[in-house]
């Protein structure tokens, strides 16, 4: 898009060259800087996702299935995001990122209280500033609220946090899967507009059969009373009941 308008500004100037009026020199002036700031912006995205593009393909499987990041890669990690920040600060994406990857640091297996903490905070500063940037994105908010929850905020700042998650952009399995961990945590604590909306996802992720793992992983370990509820929200009849039990039966020996 670039040399397009470079082009362009170079047949505008030739053009020019015989008649100069104002208003053309003005074309010629305009189209140039447009093109300068253009060729300036993609310098910029170039620089920001170098780094980025230098770390292995583990770094993205891991965040997309929870795996652990050995330290050294997460450090490493850590770092390339940084390095593309600093370029792009204001990109949502990044910085929800950023933040994962801040939360990855809490698998240490000797941490003290304020330190765990401080790691939380860190990552929920990146989750608040993508949220600042792009506040239609229902993952960011579910990011902070999942942040909020192991912060043990109070319980009114969580529900609102998962409100906005649910109202926020279309529904995505990242989300989804965020809020009904929550969802579960809380249960029986659930103002009434929060249990509609959590049982909105249960039934989404139920229709997903993709998602219907962690559904099930989430059932095993809910209280009697949410188990059932669960059950009435999602199987709507006795080839879902029938599905469902199965599934239960072969995650609690193992897969099996």
């Amino acid at each position: 898009m670039a040399m397009v308008v470079i082009i362009t500004v170079v047949t505008v100037a030739i053009m020019s060259i015989e008649s100069v009026s104002p208003i053309r020199l003005s074309i010629v002036v305009l189209s140039f800087c447009i093109g300068l700031v253009m060729i300036w912006l993609s310098a910029i995205q170039a620089l920001a996702y170098f780094p980025l593009a230098s770390l292995p393909d583990d770094v993205a499987k891991s965040l997309a299935d929870g795996e652990a990041l050995t330290p050294m890669l997460a450090s490493r990690a850590g770092r390339a995001y940084d390095q593309a920040l600093s370029w792009l600060p204001h990109n949502g994406e990044l910085l929800r990122t950023r933040g994962r990857l801040r939360l990855r640091d809490l698998n240490a297996e000797t941490m003290d209280g304020a330190h765990r903490g401080a790691i939380l905070s860190s990552a929920s500063g990146y989750f608040k500033n993508a949220i600042s940037e792009a506040p239609a994105n229902p993952y960011s908010w579910a990011l902070e609220l999942n942040s909020q929850v192991e912060l043990h905020a109070h319980s009114e700042h969580i529900f609102s946090l998962y409100r906005m998650s649910a109202y926020q952009g279309p529904i995505e399995a990242s989300s989804l899967l965020t809020r009904l961990r929550v969802a579960v945590q809380f249960w029986p604590f659930l103002p009434n507009d929060i249990r509609e909306l959590a049982a909105r996802d249960i039934r989404q992720i139920w229709l997903t059969r993709a998602l219907r793992r962690e559904l099930i992983n989430q059932y095993i370990s809910a209280s009697y009373v949410t188990r059932s509820d669960i059950r009435k929200i999602a199987l709507v009849d006795a080839a879902a009941v029938t599905q469902f039990d199965r599934m239960v039966r072969r995650a609690v020996r193992g897969g099996k």
